[in-house]
């Protein structure tokens, strides 16, 4: 039995696995074995891997099943925004009515979610994560884009703006002060960035990290 296993994922890599497994075969240690995790590849990278002859190489297939995409919103007229602009970008996906507190699919379903700017806006977002927690599938992953704290030294300047310039440009330009005036207090409202990584640990999620944009702001 070989003292090393090397597992390769391989999926569409034609230009790539031949350079890859070459890297291997340079090595000086010589007991190892290859094994290639094929998820239905459709050119030619089986048959590049097939046509070497090595013993050393085991390739595992597994047909894919292709995947799906749902786009989601608990606000219907926000949903047909987002449905238009789908549609101008020649996307057609299913379109849901789905509240975050209580997602309508079954447990395990979901490879990955994403959610951008939506959670500030849920009012139980402990509920919601676990909720997250309970579609995706083992190994799932939950990705989550949203406003944060800004680097401490930015503050005053981030508050001074938000606060006293933000809404008078949303009078302005959208003829919406409120809602510029509510983005901002939600802003404030929701979780700092370890706060957040807290709540979804206590969830369940493990390595959770965050990746600060705009020094905190988002």
């Amino acid at each position: 039995m070989p003292l090393i296993s090397i597992v390769i994922p391989l999926y569409n890599k034609e230009r790539f696995i031949k350079e890859t497994l070459d890297s291997v075969f340079n090595q000086s240690f010589p007991d190892y074995e290859i094994i290639i995790v094929n998820d239905g590849s459709t050119d030619s990278s089986v048959f590049i891997v097939n046509a070497i002859d090595d013993q050393r190489i085991t390739v595992l297939s597994n047909q894919n099943k292709g995947f799906k995409l749902f786009h989601t919103d608990i606000n219907i007229k926000m949903l047909e925004q987002g449905k238009i602009k789908l549609i101008d970008h020649g996307k057609i996906i299913p379109s849901i009515v789905c509240d975050a507190e209580k997602i309508p699919f079954p447990s395990n379903y979901f490879d990955c979610i994403t959610i951008a700017f939506g959670l500030r806006n849920v009012t139980n977002k402990e509920k919601a994560l676990s909720e997250m927690y309970r579609v995706l599938s083992p190994g799932g992953k939950l990705v989550i884009l949203e406003f944060s704290k800004i680097w401490s030294p930015l503050s005053k300047i981030y508050d001074g703006f938000s606060f006293n310039i933000l809404p008078k440009l949303g009078k302005i330009f959208a003829k919406d002060e409120k809602s510029y005036q509510y983005l901002v207090e939600s802003i404030r409202m929701h979780p700092d960035q370890k706060t957040l990584r807290a709540m979804m640990q206590n969830k369940g999620f493990d390595n959770t990290s965050f990746l600060n944009l705009s020094g905190g702001i988002v």
